[in-house]
């Protein structure tokens, strides 16, 4: 966000979820105020799964910087609402984001890699909403309730 906060002073980051005791949050926190960060980054902590799909809604880009994802359900919730995605080359994260259609990947575990990928997307906004087409369409072809529903009937073979 250091980077990203260069190019954009304004920028926020909100950051939804806990650590669950791990205490890498301490070390965010720490780091936010090392960085000077205060006003760019909000801790949310754990939400229901309404207000995170509004939060999606309402943002300009998910990240999701995950080390190991074995599927990307954020990455899903927020294609259902029409925001596109970056987020790291993991396994479950990469098979879904088609890499500049719907959204964009970047390297796991690096953070420049990831910055250069948020200015991008901030700053070429037509490109931002091509990708919000794109993957609320990827969501509706593919991981629709209704459209998985006629998928699993049609082929009952896979329950075998």
């Amino acid at each position: 966000m250091k980077i990203v906060k260069d190019e954009f002073p304004e920028g926020k980051l909100i950051i939804i979820g806990d650590d669950e005791g791990a205490g890498e949050f301490e070390i965010l926190k720490n780091l936010q105020i090392e960085l000077g960060l205060e006003n760019n980054i909000i801790f949310k902590g754990n939400r229901s799964r309404d207000y995170v799909l509004e939060q999606f809604s309402k943002a300009y880009i998910t990240v999701v910087p995950s080390f190991f994802e074995a599927f990307g359900y954020v990455v899903i919730e927020s294609f259902s609402v029409h925001t596109p995605v970056i987020g790291s080359d993991t396994s479950g994260i990469s098979k879904i984001i088609n890499n500049g259609e719907d959204g964009l990947l970047f390297k796991k575990g690096d953070h420049v890699d990831l910055a250069e990928k948020i200015i991008y997307i901030l700053k070429n906004r037509e490109i931002r909403e091509k990708m919000a087409v794109n993957c609320y369409r990827h969501f509706l072809n593919d991981y629709e309730l209704k459209k998985v529903v006629k998928d699993l009937a049609e082929n009952p073979q896979i329950f075998n």
